[in-house]
């Protein structure tokens, strides 16, 4: 991964792992549907953020179904 590259970022610790290095990155875009990692890169100036639409499951913190699905489509 470069600085500038759009990744898709799905949720889990794994990926929870990987925020402090993102945090490092410059110009990159993250596509997520965890809220949790959304919250967390979004403060970070130097990082686009999407997080895809969809029902909220509570337990995870995650978006899912059709609109979250749709949201993936478009990029």
């Amino acid at each position: 991964m470069e600085d500038e590259d759009t990744i898709y970022l799905d949720s889990g610790t794994t990926a929870g792992a990987l925020l402090p290095y993102l945090k490092e990155r410059r110009g990159l875009t993250v596509i997520t549907r965890s809220l949790r990692n959304a919250a967390q890169l979004g403060m970070c100036d130097n990082l686009t953020v999407y997080c895809l639409g969809g029902a909220v499951k509570v337990d995870t913190l995650i978006n899912t179904g059709f609109m979250a699905q749709e949201c993936l489509n478009y990029f």
